[in-house]
């Protein structure tokens, strides 16, 4: 509902600001919703790993937009959750990349990541460089192009 009213009145953005308390509530309340989902999910299948998280997270008006405007490096839009059930419980507080979940689901099933993977398993405590990138592609993921990309580090300090 609050994406739909957000487009409905996207050529007027001092409406839209009007209703940022609306879309945070209508936000939290979907997480809500999913959250007590997972917990289902979670408990339906006690044995097996489960991971969820997110490419992309949502601007409610941080600089000036809503949801995930394209071409933007906000960190609302870059800190995603990231929940693994099925292994003993830790919080890692360095940055990690979307690109370390394949090897970390390697390395859970006792697979070796092959050489050519850029990722690394998220529970590997090693610093690494952590980039974010913005790109443009059709829907079927091909002919990607590069928008811009930044290293995680240089835009913690920029918000700064």
């Amino acid at each position: 509902l609050a994406k739909h009213m957000s487009d409905f009145f996207g050529e007027y953005p001092a409406i839209n600001r009007l209703f940022t308390p609306l879309y945070i509530n209508l936000y939290r309340q979907a997480l809500k919703y999913l959250d007590n989902s997972l917990k289902e999910l979670f408990k339906s299948f006690p044995e097996s790993i489960t991971i969820v998280t997110a490419d992309h997270g949502e601007e409610f008006n941080d600089d000036g937009g809503f949801f995930h405007p394209p071409h933007k490096f906000l960190e609302c839009l870059l800190r995603v959750p990231l929940i693994i059930s099925g292994v003993p419980r830790q919080i890692i507080e360095t940055p990690r990349s979307l690109i370390d979940i394949t090897p970390t689901i390697l390395e859970l099933a006792g697979i070796k990541s092959p050489k050519s993977y850029k990722g690394k398993s998220l529970f590997d405590a090693s610093e690494r460089e952590v980039y974010a990138e913005i790109s443009t592609h059709n829907a079927d993921l091909s002919n990607i192009k590069s928008l811009g990309r930044h290293n995680i580090k240089d835009l913690e300090k920029s918000v700064r």
